[in-house]
Formats: C-alpha cells, structure tokens, sequence
C-alpha cells in the first residue's frame, strides 16, 4: 500500500552568495536543525545553493529542484526548513508570491526559521516588508559595487573574470608591487605562483584566494608559450587564413584550448572558429583596458561613466553596449600585440565579411532561419550538432544574385577544421522531404489503422493511476479539513481571557493549514475534472494532426519545426558510413508500439537516397 510523506517531514533550503556578511552554509544548517527539533519536525533532505546569488530564481539549480520536488505527486516532505527571508531569495515580492503560491498548493509549508513570524495577521504585513527590505539591501550593493569596479576599470585594473588567453593576473599592493600571480588552467584549476614564477599551490575549480582590500589586480604576460600562441594567430590571420584554418590548424597540432571544454556542459574541446574569432576582436592584447562592452548586472548600468538604473533587469542574458559607454584605458598592461596590427587584422575581418559568399544559419538566426531540422541532427562521428550552411556559388542570375545551395553539415567541422571532423554535408531540400514524408506516411497509417481509438485508450491507461490517486487525494485532504474545523470549533469553545492569546495563534496556524488544503483539493478537482475528458482531448490531438498537410502547405517556419519535432525522436548522420539514421516516434496503433527507425545512404553529389528501412 501506497502512503504520503508523514505530516513532520521537513527539508532544509541553504543558501550562500559571496558576501562574507552571510551567515554560513553550517550556521544555517545548525539554526535549522534547532528549529526542527523544537517543532517535532524530521530533516529527510537539503537543497545547497553555494556562492548562489538570490537576487532571482535564475541561476539557482538547487531551489528549482526543490520547486520541482515540492509539485511532485509523491513528494516526500510537507516542510521546508529556511534561515531567514534572504536565504530563500533577495527577489521582488511578486517572484516570492509565485513561488509562495506553488508552494501552498502543493501543501507544502515554508519556515522562515529566525524570523520570529507567529502565526497571526501581522505576518503578511512583516513579510512584505522584509522582502522588500531584502530587494534593496541587494539594489544598495550593487550600485556600491558597480561604482568600485567603474574606479577599478578607471585606473586600468582588472575588474573580474578569466583573464584573455596570454595574460595572468598579478595581484598588487598599494604600492605596487606585485606580490601574487594567478594562472588559470584549461582543467579549470588556478595555480598560485610567486613573481618569480614558482608554484606555490593550486586552486581546485571553483575555489577562490583571499585577497586584501587593499590589493589591485592587473594584466601581466603569462607563459612564453601562451603569449607566442597569441602572436601567432594574430600572424596567420594577417598572412591569409580564416578563422576554421587556424582552429583546424591548432588542433591537427594537438595545442590545447583555453578552455578545452572543462569550463562548460556543453562545450566541446579543442579551437574553434568563434574562439579565434573572439581572440582577433579582443583590444586587451594592444595593452588597453577595455571595460564595459556587455551589461548583465540585474540592477545597474553604466552610462556615461556613472552607475544607472538598468531599465530591463529580468534579463537573462548580457546585453552589448554602444561602444560610446566603453571604459577604455590605454597602457594598462603590457601588449602583445601592437596597435598597427590588430587594426589590420579589424580591417581584413570587414573585408572578408563583406565578400563571403557563404551563411551560416547557426549566427543567431537559427531559429527564424528555413532549416526546419535545426537542433535535431547530430554527428555521429564527433557529437557535434549538424548545422545549416547556406553557399552561394555559380554564375550570377539576372537580378546579380548567385544561385542558393542549402545544407546540413557537421558543426565540428564548421567550427573546428578537419581535425575533429569532416564536412560530410546533405542537401536540405532532399534530408527535409524524406523526413516529412515518412512522418506524412505515418499518420496516414495511424489515421487509418483507427487511430483516436487507440489514443484514447492509451490516455486511459497512462491517467487512470493518477486520477485514482488524485481522488484519494481529495478525500484525505477533506478529511483533514474537516479535522481542522472541529479543532477550531473547540479552541473557540475554550476560549478564555488567560488562554486568548494562545488559542488566537493556534487557531491562526490551523486556518492557515486549512487554506493550503482548500487550495490543494481545488487543484486536484481540476485535474479530475480534466481527466474525465479524455475522450475529447484525443479528438483535439487527431484533429492536430489531420492538420498535417496544412501546416507543410501554408504554415510559418516554426510551425513546421514544431511538428517535425513531435515526431522525430532525433537524425544522427554518420560521416564514416555515409548514413542518415531518423529515429522516429512510433504512433499508438494497435500494430506497433515505441520507437521505429529510419536508414538512408549518402550519395557522393547528389545528397542521399533511400537504403533500408528499420520500421
């Protein structure tokens, strides 16, 4: 038999930025642990966000497990264990009252637990404020902070971050002498060394060194090695090669990159074409200071040399400056490269730009662009994903314009060179019309074979566990509501002049409990409510997907590729073969069930064409 959690389990949410003021991730822990004892409460599980900002929910990968965890049918915990208000966000009200919300109708209760919140009336009004308070205690800060690094960035310091290939950071004095040196490593550790370039220890990734207040932090040259590196794709570039043949040229001959892909999830190891790229563009290697390219603060710009409001803070990602907010000081560091030439390599990358004849569709554009596989198809080879290259080639047409050829090709090779892979292109027109006919083939035969019957039947048995346990569900919290009631009924009954205070708070706490359960049965009435339809919403899915044909007709880009990817579980090209395997979604017709696949053959000029079929 199938039980909830216990009405005492309980877990913790800890949480610590960098801000040496905060309490501790062990101080929290300790106080929450008090508290659960005091409260008969039982600790199954805690959240950790470390060095964590709280200033949004973004960016916090533990409090949205624990979100998620909370939604869940079989959750495990009905309490969640919080330091104080800050610890569980420094968010505007409206994203607390949000995750508030979910929280309540998933009958989970929130403690804040040295908040000295009783129960009463008053609380709500205290919360507010508090949040709020929290909100602009980080607002205060960041405006601190940003101004520092405008007087940091001013004086030609470093103001955070990986420093460009090339360089170290030397830290200073207040007289300027350099008294440490940070090197970082492609693994992702860091090695202490002293001016004179002994190791006197190394960092793990993600672990930080102490640092005075009265230290600065500068630019210095790093190994010999790393600085030739710089030097020479500054060379290569000037001397004719494109940013793919020196990625391709570096890593035929196995030169380790930045980052080698241990600073990323999805990053891949080895140079790339935007890597190189991204090192041409960099005025830092002409010994400039350059500072405030990008805003991604949530609270503060810089315009004009002063700290500003941001208007747009919910932004996720950073936004370019217009180069007139720039902070660019000359000489700061020792160049690398001279002026001369890094304008000449800015010269030859506008030139180049201007007369290529080739557009890649993975710039920005993908997603409005007409490559209806994009994000789909991977290498079979090297695990990159497949691109969409647009070439323009052949005589010019009568409007000026040269003839369109549009392909699929491996973004290893794009990007990286022959070195990781090779270019094994398919046409787009003929890859796209295979995939749409045989998703077109299968629901003909889905439609045929008594299609909505099937998917009826299907929804049946995928929901009926969670409709019978949403009806248990209902009764358990009905029950509990009514236990509620006749608790406050008696507690009324009781009431005194010496006991009204007491009685007051705990008639409080059990009116806030009752309104959580209301809130949760209505939830659960709904999704009963929605499940009793299922009949009609396999005539919704049918009807969707008898619009097939109209969609491929008539409809927009993205349209396209939302339906292409309900169906397509995933398109793998194999280079060294020369074969195309689609991984189909199976439909549930009585005669088949999972997933089927489909094989094709590479043609050497033409593209591909049908070989076997493993349906």
């Amino acid at each position: 038999m199938t039980t909830g959690p216990r009405k005492n389990t309980a877990v913790l949410y800890l949480r610590c930025s960098t801000d040496k003021q905060e309490q501790s991730i062990g101080d929290q822990r300790r106080e929450c642990a008090r508290y659960a004892e005091e409260h008969a409460l039982e600790i199954i599980d805690q959240y950790v966000d470390d060095g964590i900002s709280g200033t949004s929910a973004i960016g916090r990968p533990e409090f949205l497990r624990m979100i998620e965890d909370a939604g869940r049918p079989d959750c495990r915990f009905r309490h969640i264990l919080v330091y104080d208000i800050k610890r569980f966000g420094r968010m505007d009200t409206d994203e607390v009252g949000h995750f508030r919300y979910l929280l309540r109708t998933a009958g989970v209760e929130l403690h804040y637990v040295t908040e000295g919140f009783t129960g009463g009336y008053t609380d709500e009004i205290l919360r507010s404020l508090k949040q709020n308070q929290a909100r602009q205690e980080s607002r205060d800060l960041s405006k601190v902070t940003i101004r520092g690094q405008v007087t940091r960035a001013s004086d030609g310091n470093w103001t955070g971050g990986l420093p460009p290939w090339g360089y170290d950071l030397g830290y200073a004095d207040g007289q300027g002498t350099v008294h440490t040196i940070i090197r970082y490593l492609p693994t992702g550790e860091k090695e202490i060394r002293t001016p004179d370039g002994s190791v006197r220890r190394v960092l793990a990734k993600g672990e930080r060194m102490e640092k005075s207040r009265s230290d600065h932090t500068s630019l210095v040259l790093s190994a010999d090695d790393r600085v030739a590196l710089v030097r020479r794709i500054f060379e290569l570039y000037a001397a004719g090669d494109g940013y793919k043949n020196i990625a391709d040229r570096l890593n035929t001959e196995g030169i380790p990159s930045p980052r080698s892909g241990n600073y990323s999830r999805t990053a891949c190891a080895g140079w790339s074409a935007s890597t190189i790229k991204s090192l041409l563009d960099n005025r830092v290697y002409t010994g400039a200071m350059v500072w405030n390219r990008r805003q991604s603060g949530r609270f503060h710009c810089i315009e004009d040399g002063r700290a500003v409001s941001r208007k747009n803070n919910g932004a996720k990602t950073p936004i370019d400056n217009d180069p007139e907010n720039f902070i660019i000081v000359e000489d700061a560091h020792p160049a690398i490269i001279d002026r001369e030439q890094f304008e000449h390599c800015q010269r030859l990358q506008r030139s180049r730009r201007k007369g290529s004849t080739t557009r890649p569709a993975q710039t920005g554009r993908a997603r409005s662009g007409p490559y209806l596989l994009s994000g789909l198809i991977r290498c079979g080879h090297c695990e990159h994903s497949f691109i969409g290259q647009t070439v323009r080639k052949g005589k010019r047409r009568a409007d000026g314009e040269r003839p369109k050829t549009r392909y699929y090709q491996c973004g290893g090779y794009t990007t990286k060179g022959r070195a990781v892979c090779t270019k094994a292109p398919v046409r787009k027109e003929e890859l796209e019309a295979a995939v749409i006919d045989e998703i077109r083939r299968r629901v003909r035969g889905f439609l045929d074979a008594g299609g909505q019957k099937a998917l009826g039947r299907l929804l049946r048995q995928s929901l009926e566990p969670e409709r019978r346990e949403a009806g248990k569900a209902i009764k358990r919290c009905e029950g509990r509501i009514a236990e509620i009631e006749a608790k406050i009924d008696r507690l009324l009954d009781n009431m005194g002049e010496t006991t009204r205070e007491f009685i007051e708070k705990k008639i409080a706490a059990l009116k806030n409990e009752r309104d959580g359960l209301f809130a949760r049965r209505t939830e659960l009435c709904t999704i009963l409510a929605e499940q009793r339809s299922i009949e009609a919403r396999a005539r919704e899915i049918i009807e969707m997907i008898r619009g097939f044909d109209a969609v491929f007709a008539a409809g927009t880009v993205q349209e396209k590729r939302a339906f292409i990817a309900m169906f397509v579980e995933s398109i793998t090209v194999h280079p060294d073969t020369a074969r195309v395997g689609i991984q189909i979604r199976k439909f549930p017709t009585p005669q088949s069930a999972g997933t089927g696949n489909l094989s094709f053959r590479l043609v050497a000029g033409t593209g591909f064409e049908p070989a076997t079929f493993g349906l």
